[in-house]
């Protein structure tokens, strides 16, 4: 797959230490579920709030929001991989912009794992349909699957844990972190 786009999911089949096969969806990663966020969550919470009527318009002002407000959305995701309620908090002058009144705008939002379920389970079914197509594609029945090991920081939410294991296997490899296995593979 394109390594130079920002978000992208992979999964590969490996027998024998050996990759037989691999899929990618290059549309499909953590950015997504940042921005799912992002969407879902903090601007309905900042429409609520203030006036940002004129950023939403503007395709280029709301592009910019979007953007600012990313750092808070990947920090909650972070911290509900460990935790089950997250705080998305800002203060005065960490936003780039002024609403349509001239306030600058705070956000002090409580999101949980379960809002975060609700918010990424549609993203993560398309890495799930991925995946299973690859294993369709090998002729390969759950009960051959040693074990599902999963990379990155994603895995570490509990939501794609459960949708993994509910559709596809009961063996994810939950002893490793993630974060670090490519490198103990190499």
């Amino acid at each position: 797959c394109s390594s130079d786009l920002i978000s992208t999911f992979n999964v590969s089949l490996i027998r024998d230490n050996i990759i037989c096969d691999s899929d990618c969806n290059e549309w499909l990663g953590s950015v997504n579920i940042e921005l799912a966020i992002v969407d879902q969550l903090v601007i309905p919470y900042l429409k609520q709030t203030y006036t940002i009527d004129s950023i939403l318009e503007d395709t280029t002002k709301r592009e910019n929001l979007r953007n600012a407000l990313k750092p808070f959305a990947e920090e909650a995701k972070f911290q509900l991989s460990s935790k089950v309620i997250h705080n998305i908090l800002s203060n005065i002058g960490d936003l780039p912009f002024e609403d349509d009144n001239g306030i600058e705008p705070e956000i002090d939002i409580e999101l949980s794992q379960n809002d975060l379920a609700n918010i990424s389970r549609p993203i993560y079914q398309q890495a799930i349909q991925t995946t299973k197509d690859l294993i369709k594609r090998n002729n390969i029945q759950e009960k051959d699957i040693h074990v599902i090991c999963l990379v990155g920081d994603e895995p570490k939410l509990p939501v794609l844990q459960y949708l993994i294991k509910e559709q596809i296997s009961m063996n994810v490899d939950t002893f490793h972190d993630s974060s670090t296995i490519v490198v103990k593979g190499a």
